[in-house]
């Protein structure tokens, strides 16, 4: 075998190693890909829930103060009134 032929051979070995490993690591970075969607689609659906529970709570509590205004000002009205008409009376 001649220097040439010697030097092919260790060409091919490094090529056909180069494309061995190439295909390895291409199957363990789809694996890492594969696992990595699957703990950050969980995180994102918990966080996605808690979203979901805040935005409920806080209509409920925007309802909760709305009716809340609207009985303290129908109150007040009502005191204003009553009084004015105490008022009336006593003069």
């Amino acid at each position: 075998m001649s220097a040439g032929q010697m030097g092919l051979n260790g060409d091919l070995q490094f090529k056909d190693e180069y494309k061995r490993r190439n295909a390895e690591f291409e199957y363990e970075n789809a694996q890492l890909r594969s696992e990595n969607a699957g703990l950050f689609s969980a995180a994102i659906n918990e966080r996605d829930s808690r979203i979901v529970e805040l935005e409920d709570s806080e209509n409920s509590l925007k309802q909760q103060m709305t009716s809340l205004d609207a009985q303290h000002r129908s109150d007040n009205y009502f005191t204003v009134v009553f009084q004015l008409i105490l008022i009336m009376i006593a003069v």
